[in-house]
């Protein structure tokens, strides 16, 4: 009886294994075949590009599209995730809402291409080139663009969260309402972009080659006929809390062209790095700038008004003739800055450190100073 039981196990054991090999190898198969159509509609799509340069909604992951020319092309929300594309010439492209998260788009050409609404997260576009590229409401977290260079190029509302930017050129760039928490701008260069324009209404008040000034921006012309016009980078309402901008460049040319300098207005830089940046002109009016890293770096003319600098780091900063009219520096660290010539007027400087401070010329009218006491210094006479 014992070894009916036993032998009645076994058997059911066996059939029960085989079962389970069978579905295995179906399973299998049927995965093998899957892959076989994937790959089947991929040939075909890639022949459709080919032939039509459109392939909208497509699956295309992982494919390599090096020896397709795909200037002006549309791939409108087509899957492209970890495609490789690099080196590509791809002016004109249209990927808007595309996926191309993990795609390989190093040293690719992107002028005029759209990548609105795509998704680029984790992307490789090292060393990429552009001009007027689209990437508005984008997801660009952890994209790395070091070494680009794109001009004019639109950001705004786009995700930048953890984006690497180091030494990358970006001017004349509309960050507007982007997100970029702990991107990474190290050394990059946010100057204004210069453009030279066709102007028969022109007024050259230099010769060719010589400096002139034209409609009241000191320009430097090569041609008679053409006016220097001056795009400057964006960031206004960004949200770029613990931003690294160490080493980098945001500065305007002069005091005549004060309104190119990059626009930071109401932009949240709480805890952003600005160590050694180029800043003069810039526009910091309203922006969060709590316990922000500003050593060291040089603020010339800038505008700081009703900017919050609570617990800020200022030491060896160089705010010469800034305009820091009701900004809060509570409890920051001037030490060894230079703030000569610049207005405080109604600022706070509540537990401020002002040791080795410049302060020559200063207007401290109505300031708060840091013991507490209220200041009228240069305040008009009554």
């Amino acid at each position: 009886m014992k070894f009916k039981i036993i032998y009645h196990f076994c058997l059911a054991l066996s059939l029960t294994i085989s079962v389970i090999s069978i579905n295995a190898v179906k399973a299998e198969q049927n995965g093998e075949f899957e892959e076989m159509l994937i790959r089947s509609r991929q040939r075909r799509f890639i022949m459709q590009l080919r032939t039509t340069k459109e392939c909208i909604d497509c699956d295309l992951q992982g494919v390599n599209l090096q020896a397709l020319d795909l200037e002006n092309a549309n791939l409108q929300s087509s899957n492209l995730t970890g495609a490789n594309l690099a080196n590509m010439n791809l002016q004109g492209a249209n990927f808007q809402s595309a996926n191309l998260s993990r795609a390989n788009l190093s040293q690719t050409n992107l002028s005029n291409a759209t990548f609105e609404n795509a998704n680029l997260e984790l992307a490789n576009l090292i060393q990429a080139e552009g001009y007027l590229t689209n990437f508005s409401a984008a997801n660009l977290q952890k994209v790395n663009l070091s070494k680009a260079k794109i001009k004019r190029g639109n950001f705004s509302s786009a995700i930048l969260n953890f984006a690497n930017f180091t030494e990358s050129s970006l001017r004349g760039g509309d960050f507007s309402y982007v997100s970029a928490k702990n991107a990474n701008f190290q050394s990059a260069d946010l100057r204004s972009a210069v453009e030279e324009k066709f102007d028969t209404m022109a007024t050259i008040t230099g010769l060719l080659g010589v400096a002139a000034n034209i409609t009241g921006y000191p320009s430097y012309i090569p041609n008679r006929g053409t006016k220097s016009v001056l795009y400057p980078s964006n960031f206004i309402y960004a949200n770029l809390t613990g931003a690294n901008f160490s080493q980098a460049n945001l500065s305007s040319y002069s005091l005549k062209l004060k309104d190119a300098a990059p626009h930071l207005e109401n932009a949240n830089l709480e805890n952003a790095n600005f160590f050694e940046a180029e800043m003069n002109f810039i526009h910091l009016q309203n922006a969060n700038l709590t316990s922000a890293n500003l050593s060291k770096a040089n603020m010339e003319f800038a505008n700081l008004e009703d900017t919050n600098l609570t617990g800020a780091d200022l030491q060896s900063t160089n705010l010469h003739s800034a305009y820091l009219v009701k900004a809060n520096l509570s409890d920051s660290n001037l030490t060894k800055a230079n703030i000569d010539n610049v207005n405080l007027t109604d600022a706070n400087l509540t537990n401020a450190i002002l040791e080795d401070t410049k302060l020559d010329g200063s207007n401290f009218c109505n300031v708060i100073m840091p013991d507490g006491s209220l200041s009228s210094h240069r305040c008009p006479q009554k």
